[in-house]
């Protein structure tokens, strides 16, 4: 995902240039933390718009730091970069910020959102834009993360602040105005176009500049340029600004403006003396663990890790999930090994893993000659490990984005945590009867898991010693049951999702099915260890949250329903006659194509 940051600003104010700023001891900007967030919401290409005098600045600081983060490329804006002769010649004061946005239409291919780099938005904001980039931004819907005013505030005068009108959750109206707080607390926005001063309420929304824009929308900056051009005021000094821009396009029916409302504090400098309640504020979020005590250090308190991947004949996607664990990224972690375990296989999977081991140096393969099980091959995928912390990546899925793993890990910075869980994300056909009822069983896990967590698909956890049964194939819940009698608690990370294939037909669904609750009936029968899967209550809570999710389809529902009670039936009644589990499982074909 994309990032445009404005950052070739005057600073007039400010007094110099705020947005190489140190605001903390080790030398890092405002836009440092705006980047550190965003890329922990899963944006991997910041687009810097900067003078072209202060790039080898941005290059030797920003850019050093983010180089293992994100894409970084800069664009200049300058009275040139778009040529024409109507601007002066002589003229030094930028053209404003939708200028700023029109200069790097030649790098934009993908929607993208906006950030100014002296405003600090807070981690909820990104993701909040993460999310809408994914799920609704379009060539006719557009975003614009809303702050509460009162949290907008500076104590040493007044900000310039977009006020919203929000109509059924559309901005309809950006007003820009300098915003004031009287003696008594009150807020007073007062128009830079000309109008009266009026009281507004410290929860109205108003703009940042945080849009959330599709590609296609270069074409009206494109125009409006030139209308601008044609009708501004003095050439020396007139701005072709953002907010503007987005708001004829609103108004002349082109796209809605969706209003994303954040809860997040704004803090940054508009004036000089605003810099010591940034510093002040910067110190604090990083005392409350919101950011790592120098966040860009190589080391930085990251988690080293191994990752586990044990594959039986998976030519089809091996590839794309070893590479998908190289590509995770993030501060939690450091990636020790990433051992791949490929046990008899008889198809390419081999040659694949062997390919790729000279292409990523930190790849170990270790062949089984012979098929013994899943458990077979995780204890010797554990032998191989020289990391406390373990991650568990079935081969035939891959990460959803490249900070789910970052997300799974996090909760290890807990000491008394031995054991994470990630949200699985079905990929099968909703609307086919199997593939419903695969994402109904999902949705109801992750819906159990918030409740009382119950991990599987992907999983990581301290490695104390414990080897698994090679009699069995339940190795996530007996990992879990030996870190609990250790004294460790067991964590959901919902936001660590895996794109997972669930079967596609009944036959392939009553295999998986099956096999997987037995395991779960002999560790309840042998270790007399509850599964909260086997809790009803919590059943009960999870299946209404997931209509809730899917819709209700109630045939769909009841066939879905009524298979997974069949296959619980089946493995109790198979677990009653004393048959154990087999230590190596048929493969369920229909699965092997995320």
């Amino acid at each position: 995902m994309m990032l445009v940051v404005l950052a070739a600003g005057m600073s007039s104010r400010f007094g110099k240039s705020k947005q190489t700023e140190p605001v903390d001891e080790y030398g890092n900007f405002i836009i440092d933390y705006s980047l550190f967030d965003a890329s922990t919401a899963g944006f991997d290409r910041a687009i810097v718009i900067i003078r072209k005098e202060n790039e080898s600045l941005f290059r030797e600081t920003l850019g050093k730091r983010l180089e293992n983060r994100m894409d970084v490329t800069y664009v200049f804006q300058e009275m040139d970069t778009i040529p024409d002769s109507r601007i002066p010649s002589d003229r030094t004061k930028p053209l404003g910020t939708a200028h700023a946005i029109l200069c790097c239409k030649d790098v934009v291919d993908q929607p993208f959102a906006i950030i100014n780099a002296d405003d600090f938005y807070g981690p909820q904001s990104f993701r909040l834009a993460s999310e809408f980039i994914k799920t609704e931004c379009s060539d006719r819907t557009y975003g614009c993360v809303c702050y509460k005013a009162g949290k907008t505030i500076s104590e040493n005068g007044s900000v310039k602040r977009g006020v919203c009108t929000v109509v059924g959750g559309n901005v309809v109206e950006i007003t820009e105005s300098a915003i004031t707080q009287d003696a008594d607390g009150k807020l007073l926005a007062t128009p830079l176009s000309g109008g009266d001063t009026t009281a507004i309420d410290s929860d109205t929304p108003v703009s940042m500049n945080m849009f959330i824009l599709p590609e296609s929308s270069m074409t009206y900056f494109e125009k409006g340029f030139q209308e601008f051009l044609s009708t501004w005021g003095n050439p020396m000094t007139s701005e072709y600004l953002l907010p503007e821009v987005v708001s004829n396009i609103v108004n002349d029916g082109n796209a809605e403006l969706k209003c994303i409302e954040t809860d997040e504090k704004w803090f940054g400098m508009t004036y000089i003396e605003d810099l010591d309640s940034v510093k002040t504020a910067i110190s604090g979020r990083i005392r409350n663990g919101d950011y790592p005590d120098n966040m860009y250090s190589q080391n930085n308190g990251a988690i080293p890790i191994s990752i586990c991947i044990c594959a039986y004949n998976e030519e089809n996607n091996i590839e794309r999930t070893i590479r998908s664990a190289f590509s995770q990224n993030g501060d939690a972690f450091t990636i020790g090994k990433v051992i791949a375990v490929s046990s008899g296989s008889t198809d390419n999977t081999d040659s694949i893993i062997l390919k790729l081991t000279e292409e990523y140096e930190k790849l170990v393969f270790l062949p089984q000659k012979k098929r013994e099980g899943k458990n077979s091959a995780i204890n010797l995928a554990l032998d191989n490990t020289d990391t406390e912390v373990v991650v568990l990546l079935n081969a035939d899925n891959i990460f959803e984005n490249n900070n789910s793993l970052d997300e799974l890990i996090k909760p290890f910075r807990d000491k008394n945590i031995g054991m994470t869980g990630g949200h699985p994300v079905p990929t099968n056909d909703i609307k086919s009867f199997t593939g419903f009822t695969v994402h109904l069983l999902w949705s109801m896990h992750h819906h159990v898991s918030m409740i009382h967590p119950k991990i599987g698909e992907l999983v990581a956890f301290r490695d104390i010693g414990t080897r698994l049964p090679t009699d069995m194939q339940s190795d996530e819940d007996i990992i879990r049951m030996k870190l609990e009698e250790a004294g460790y608690n067991t964590v959901y990370a919902p936001k660590a999702k895996i794109l997972n294939r669930g079967p596609e037909n009944v036959k392939d669904f009553i295999k998986q099915r099956t096999r997987v609750n037995i395991g779960e009936n002999i560790i309840k029968k042998e270790f007399e260890y509850d599964l909260p899967t086997h809790n009803y209550r919590i059943l009960i809570n999870a299946m209404f949250s997931a209509i809730k999710d899917l819709g209700f389809h109630p045939i769909k529902l009841a066939f879905g329903v009524s298979l997974e009670m069949y296959t619980r039936l089946k493995a109790k009644i198979h677990v009653a006659k004393n048959k154990q589990d087999d230590n190596v499982w048929e493969q369920v074909t229909s699965t092997k194509k995320v």
